[in-house]
């Protein structure tokens, strides 16, 4: 079957989605493929094959890795999903041909979303299913027709970080959004061959910077909209030296920007490459994959491809030779320095570098940065920053590195909140210093007179002090080498306090020994009453009880004055 429609005197030839070259019609077109890849001249990205996994008894439609690395493909002939380990080793497979829950009609797109469902676009029954990542059936939507929420064969399926579902519904050249339960959100398309309009709305994906990108497939474009449908732009990939990708499908978006897609009919066993604005082209293949028309087609954050084609015995693996790029210096965290330096390499030759300081919430705009180095032309602001560095070669593959610092100017401010008074002399000859800083991350460095600045915490205290002035000085160097510092003079006059001290103790000395004279002479004179001793014993006893009692209170009094001068000398 084939339709036609006319815009602006444009003949807008539809292939139905459900068509596909045969076997033998594909044998022979490798020939042709072998013929132009003989011929154009290419940027050659160098992909190694990690591994195979399936066989040739299954083709896939499409193909997710869910966070776990799971792997997920749709088997067209065998109307079902199968699940992988991340060694490629099947775990299990589900589904039948049919149209009831968990049977398909030649399943196609497929993806997991955030929270691990999986969801499959049914595409002859015209709906999209939904499981759980052990294939049990939890809801589907959608049927045939031309209303919102309704499909006309629908091909590919992305699912937003956010939930939202993007059906690419290539019958009806639109693209349909849902939320995660299946309710109609919004859609956008139409036939043509404007902006936001496509001639067979096919590959969908998300990209790093949330856009929404889509395979025209028979305008030979990708455009790209926001979450709400708004046209941003679009680009060709029909590029000079590339063999004229024609018919762009299957397409996906690797975290990196890297836009990946091979060709519906022409050029078969293509792969590819572009940036997100569609710069930077080239393509490559794989020994094996000449001939065989990809289907499906999955890049993840690791660098690594995964993809199936028409003829191939086993699907693939791939993991394309990125650009090596590697920031050798510059600060990673706070630093004063409003003009940082960075140093920077890779270990791929002929490469070409871009560099770029924004703020952590602007977008970089990267410029040329020479062979090494870059620094900034003018002073940065305090705040957060990401210095960017990307790194491209000459298929036009590109790595991004970054560097996270912060710009801090201001020093901490110290201040010490348990010091001697600089207005009192120090009666002793130690003392104890307690500080603080407005930051957090201060290293503190302390120093007493002329001293030498040695490490400290608080609370810091000193010993054995010369009578006479001192100075304390801390000083506080924050994460990013601001210092404060913060001080206190005193002085310490200790000499008479301590002969005050020394008085006392002498006093209470004597205290003490008249306090023992005194119980000597109280026993004496009552063992002298209890045994009748003669009267004359008896006066003499109570004369040096008396003498006892007076010197004892003597010895207190003189105790007392020497605790009075001690406290007004040591004050």
């Amino acid at each position: 079957m084939s339709l036609a429609h006319t815009t602006s005197g444009t003949d807008l030839r539809i292939v139905p989605p459900w068509w596909r070259p045969a076997p033998l019609l594909a044998a022979l077109l490798s020939v042709v493929a072998l013929l132009l890849a003989a011929l154009a001249p290419v940027a050659q990205a160098k992909p190694v094959i990690d591994r195979t996994f399936g066989s040739s008894s299954w083709r896939a439609g499409g193909i997710a890795v869910d966070q776990q690395g799971y792997i997920y493909a749709t088997d067209l002939g065998g109307n079902r999903v199968i699940k992988l380990d991340p060694e490629g080793n099947e775990v299990r497979a589900w589904g039948s041909k049919g149209s009831d829950p968990g049977q398909f009609n030649e399943p196609h797109g497929i993806d997991v979303g955030p929270t691990g469902e999986v969801y499959v676009v049914d595409r002859y029954n015209h709906r999209v299913q939904v499981f759980d990542s052990d294939g049990g059936f939890v809801r589907a939507w959608g049927r045939e027709g031309k209303n919102p929420g309704e499909f006309s064969y629908p091909e590919e399926i992305v699912v937003a970080p956010n939930g939202l579902v993007f059906v690419s519904d290539t019958g009806n050249s639109r693209v349909e959004v849902f939320d995660s339960e299946g309710n109609y959100v919004r859609g956008w398309g139409s036939l043509g061959d404007q902006p936001g309009q496509f001639w067979q709305s096919e590959g969908i994906d998300i990209g790093p910077d949330g856009l929404v990108y889509v395979a025209d497939l028979q305008n030979a474009r990708v455009q790209v909209f926001d979450q709400h449908g708004n046209f941003v732009r679009a680009w060709s990939t029909k590029v000079p030296g590339l063999g004229d990708l024609e018919w762009p499908d299957p397409l996906t978006v690797r975290s990196d920007g890297a836009v990946f897609v091979s060709d519906a009919f022409k050029d078969l066993g293509w792969i590819y490459r572009f940036d997100l604005d569609g710069g930077n082209p080239a393509r490559w293949t794989v020994e094996g994959l000449a001939g065989g028309m990809v289907t499906a087609l999955e890049a993840t954050d690791d660098g690594r491809i995964y993809l199936d084609a028409v003829g191939l015995d086993h699907k693939l693996i791939l993991r394309t030779e990125l650009p090596t790029v590697s920031i050798n210096t510059g600060p990673s965290g706070p630093t004063n320095d409003k003009r940082p330096a960075f140093t920077f390499s890779s270990q791929t030759e002929n490469v070409r570098f871009h560099c770029a300081i924004a703020k952590v919430d602007e977008e970089p705009q990267f410029e040329h940065c020479g062979t090494g180095s870059y620094q900034p032309a003018e002073d940065l602001d305090d705040g957060g920053y990401i210095f960017r560095v990307k790194v491209v070669d000459e298929a036009g593959d590109f790595r991004i590195a970054e560097r996270e610092f912060s710009v801090d100017t201001v020093p901490p401010e110290i201040t010490l909140t348990k010091a001697p008074r600089d207005d009192k002399a120090l009666r002793t000859r130690s003392v104890e210093f307690a500080f603080e800083a407005d930051k957090a991350d201060v290293e503190f460095e302390c120093r007493l007179d002329d001293g030498e600045w040695q490490p400290c915490s608080s609370p810091t205290r000193y010993a054995k002090l010369a009578d006479g002035r001192h100075a304390f000085e801390v000083r506080g160097t924050d994460a990013a080498g601001n210092q404060g510092v913060a001080s206190r003079a005193f002085w310490v006059d200790a000499t008479a306090c301590e002969l005050a001290a020394s008085d006392l103790k002498r006093a209470q000395a004597k205290v003490r020994r008249a306090r023992k004279a005194l119980g000597r002479a109280q026993g004496k004179a009552r063992a002298l009453k209890r045994r009748g001793a003669p009267a004359a014993k008896l006066r003499r006893a109570k004369r040096q009880l008396a003498q006892a009692r007076k010197a004892l209170g003597r010895a207190r009094a003189q105790a007392k004055q020497a605790q009075k001068r001690r406290r007004m000398l040591c004050a």
